[in-house]
């Protein structure tokens, strides 16, 4: 058989797959190629093109590229589609074809099933725009913020409230009478009696600011019982909502929950408790402890690098010893107290108004077990967080040598707090500033200037307002990898990480003053070479005001970063917003009249101008009217000579402070630019 006779052989030997009982096509003879096929054929399936009245496209020769690719002008049939339809085909006939409309199950945030329909040919629509403005600028869109105040706060007074705050607030706290007075109740009488009246704060300090209006005061500790020497009674005194605002979004989800459930649909919560009530036992090594913890993550973290390296390797046995067998055992206990301690929802501090929330130090202390022992969920965000994590789990991992000694500063405190818990509060209070005054035309005189060239802000204690050079997200990296001055000084005072939680991101018109704080280690070092140190024993007792918070006040404010255009940071708009933001956080809320501790804001990684930040600063306070402002150098000994130097000549020469800020936006225009922001000034006063 020669190799024709085998191609028919094998050619009559295949059969239709779709017709077994169709007979065989006939094959002729010594040829490769069969014929053409009797059975009818079945219909061509139209193309979207056809479809819409289009008639089919026309093949081009192969060796033409450009006739190839050239596109065909349909010919659309109104009658056999809408002109919505037709219009809609012919500006995406080159994208991907139309697709039927999919509906697909998926679980949101909440674990909660849903139902979203999704277009695929809206998804090529997007893919097609992503590809013709790859090389455009991009501008984002803007989010829509909440809306100011109702309060309306201007700079010379408080406005009278002229509504009430939104229902889902007034849902959540109205069942205690205490709260329902703050921010209005729901009654005809409470509503009656706002109209008549500035809101009250439930003490003084909140009332004695000019410049914000306070619409949410949120407490959750009983000032009243402080004088009696115990801890504070939590408000209300038992928990009356278990599932503590899991569903809303304006509220932070608890560890305890009783939504949070696990994907069986047992319940998450009781999951949590049996293994800290693991941990309440002495444990053998830290190696269990990490295995515990890992037991309930949705995601395990599997990496406790930082923390082992701290157990095994920098601790004295005898010390070791103690964490493990009593330090640890009461983080647990403490964070297992977190339904007892903290009695209902929390709710976020939200950007865009000026409110405040109120704890016990024993219920910080709790919130901050939990989250040591990585307990708390994940947050309820759309469609990007608002808040930072609240978490240990990123300090546990592997990382810079200063994870270590940050771990250690944090047991150090939970080792405090529960020989000896403090009785105190802490307030959170978030400022937002609706309207500015003129900066250009005020003609305040500058206030006292102090340079020093050694210390440190932190060392000034309650004398002073103490400015933390924070990141818009308020802690910055402390519960990672971060370890400048604002990690720093939440590392020393852990109390503070509780802003963590309550606040979310920082717009340009707002700061977050933290009043209560105690501080409970001393340090060494700096980013990489920080350690630390233990705090001598403080010969004076800790100054508190009559609720018992300790008068040390931190206030954040966040500068720009310039890191990716230096030369940026000189224009108009930036400038002022700077000084903007340096006048809400140096703002009066009190009447001790404290200076101001400060220093180069915003000049590290930020890279900043440290003369031009300064000047801004010294410009913020002298328009705040403040008297004094004391200014760090950290040993730089020439900048704060020249410093003091122009400011005595700004003094001598009466120059205002919106003199000066006109000379600051000139600056950048100036054939002089290339001069120092010092030198400028030196020329032009």
């Amino acid at each position: 058989m020669n190799e024709d006779d085998e191609y028919l052989a094998l050619v009559n030997s295949i059969e239709d797959p779709s017709d077994d009982e169709r007979p065989k096509e006939p094959v002729a003879k010594k040829s490769r190629v069969p014929l053409p096929s009797t059975a009818p054929k079945k219909p061509r399936q139209k193309t979207l093109h056809e479809f819409f009245g289009g008639s089919p496209a026309e093949r081009t020769p192969k060796g033409n590229s450009k006739k190839r690719n050239r596109p065909v002008t349909p010919k659309v049939v109104i009658a056999e589609a809408t002109p919505e339809e037709a219009q809609r085909f012919l500006n995406n006939m080159h994208r991907k074809p139309r697709c039927i409309v999919e509906e697909i199950d998926i679980t949101d945030a909440a674990n909660q099933p849903c139902s979203m329909e999704r277009s695929l040919l809206a998804s090529s629509e997007r893919a097609h725009l992503r590809k013709l403005n790859a090389n455009k600028p991009y501008f984002a869109k803007r989010i829509e913020r909440p809306g100011p105040s109702t309060s309306k706060p201007t700079i010379f007074e408080t406005l009278k409230l002229k509504e009430a705050p939104p229902s889902h607030h007034q849902a959540l706290f109205s069942k205690n009478p205490e709260l329902s007075r703050l921010y209005g109740g729901c009654d005809e009488e409470s509503k009656r009696s706002q109209s008549e009246s500035p809101p009250k704060a439930l003490w003084d300090v909140l009332n004695e600011s000019k410049f914000y209006d306070f619409l949410y005061d949120f407490l959750f500790a009983d000032y009243e019982s402080i004088g009696s020497g115990e801890t504070p009674k939590p408000i209300p005194t038992t928990c009356e909502d278990p599932t503590y605002g899991w569903d809303t979004s304006d509220t932070i989800r608890m560890p305890f929950s009783t939504r949070r459930t696990r994907k069986d649909g047992s319940s998450q919560a009781e999951f949590v408790k049996k293994c800290l009530e693991t941990l309440t036992a002495p444990q053998r090594s830290i190696e269990d402890v990490a295995k515990t913890i890992d037991l309930y993550q949705r995601q395990p973290i599997g990496n406790f690098d930082s923390l082992f390296d701290l157990f095994n390797k920098r601790l004295s046995p005898h010390l070791k010893a103690y964490y493990l067998n009593d330090v640890i055992p009461n983080i647990a206990k403490l964070a297992l107290r977190l339904n007892e301690v903290v009695t209902k929802p929390i709710p976020r501090l939200r950007s865009g108004f000026s409110s405040s929330a109120t704890f016990s130090q024993e219920q910080v202390a709790c919130l901050l077990a939990n989250a040591f022992l990585c307990t708390f969920p994940t947050q309820a965000f759309s469609p990007h967080p608002k808040t930072p994590f609240f978490t240990f789990a990123q300090m546990f991992g592997r990382g810079r040598k200063c994870k270590v000694e940050k771990l250690r500063c944090f047991l150090h405190y939970f080792d405090c707090v529960t020989k000896k818990m403090p009785t105190g509060l802490i307030s959170v209070r978030r400022l937002c500033l609706n309207r500015f005054p003129d900066f250009l035309s005020l003609e305040t005189q500058f206030c006292d200037l102090h340079v020093s060239q050694s210390g440190r802000i932190e060392d000034t204690g309650d004398k002073m307002l103490e400015i933390d050079f924070a990141n818009k997200f308020i802690g910055g990296g402390v519960l990672n990898s971060g370890n400048v001055q604002e990690e720093i000084r939440f590392t020393i005072s852990p109390e503070l990480v509780i802003s963590m939680l309550l606040c979310e991101r920082m717009s340009n018109n707002e700061a977050i003053s933290i009043v209560g704080s105690e501080r409970f280690c001393d340090y060494t070092g700096y980013g990489d070479t920080f350690q630390y140190r233990e705090r001598k024993e403080q010969s004076e007792p800790v100054s508190r005001d009559k609720f018992g918070r300790s008068l040390c006040e931190v206030v954040a404010m966040d500068a720009t970063n310039y890191a990716r255009n230096v030369y940026m940071q000189f224009d108009s708009d930036l400038i002022l917003r700077e000084v903007g933001k340096a006048f809400v956080g140096f703002a009066h809320l009190d009447k001790l009249h404290r200076p101001i501790a400060t220093g180069n804001w915003g000049c590290g990684v930020f890279q900043g101008d440290r003369e031009l930040k300064s000047l801004i600063q010294l410009i913020a306070a002298s328009a705040q009217h403040r008297k004094e402002l004391h200014y760090f150098t950290f040993g730089e000994k020439d900048f704060a000579r020249n410093l003091t130097v122009l400011h005595r000549s700004l003094q001598e020469k009466k120059v205002t402070t919106g003199a000066l800020l006109k000379l600051l936006l000139s600056y950048k225009s100036s054939p002089e630019r290339r001069l120092s922001v010092f030198e400028f000034l030196k020329q032009n006063l």
